[in-house]
C-alpha cells in the first residue's frame, strides 16, 4: 500500500479497465475483486464507469473497501474541444461518481 498525504493509504496494485467495453467490463471487475484487486481504475474515455459500478455492486463487497479512480476528459482544443470550466469539471465529477454508485 502506499500512504497519501491525508492519511488514508492507496493498494500498490490496481486493476485498470481500458479498452474494455461496457458490457464486458461488468464480469472484469467482478474476476479482479475475487483475485483480491481492490483498486479498480477507470476513466469517462473509456465509457464503461456503468459496467464498471454494476461490477462493484455485484461482487458483494461493500464499496468503502474499494479505492476507486477514473479521469476527466478535460477537452482539448488541439481537436476542437473547449477545455472544461471549472464548473463543467464538478459536474463531470458529479456524473463519474453517479455512475460509479460510489459516494
Amino acid at each position: 500500500r502506499f500512504n497519501l498525504g491525508d492519511g488514508t493509504s492507496m493498494p500498490a496494485l490496481g486493476f485498470g479497465m481500458y479498452q474494455i467495453n461496457d458490457d464486458d467490463v461488468v464480469a472484469a471487475v467482478e474476476t479482479a475483486i475475487k483475485l483480491g484487486y481492490r483498486h479498480i481504475d477507470t476513466a469517462q474515455a473509456y465509457e464503461n464507469e456503468v459496467g464498471v459500478g454494476k461490477g462493484l455492486v455485484a461482487s458483494g463487497v461493500d464499496t468503502s473497501e474499494f479505492f476507486i479512480t477514473t479521469k476527466l476528459w478535460p477537452g482539448n482544443p488541439d481537436w476542437g474541444m473547449p477545455s472544461k470550466s471549472y464548473d463543467e469539471t464538478i459536474a463531470a465529477t458529479k456524473a463519474s461518481v453517479e455512475k460509479l454508485g460510489v459516494d
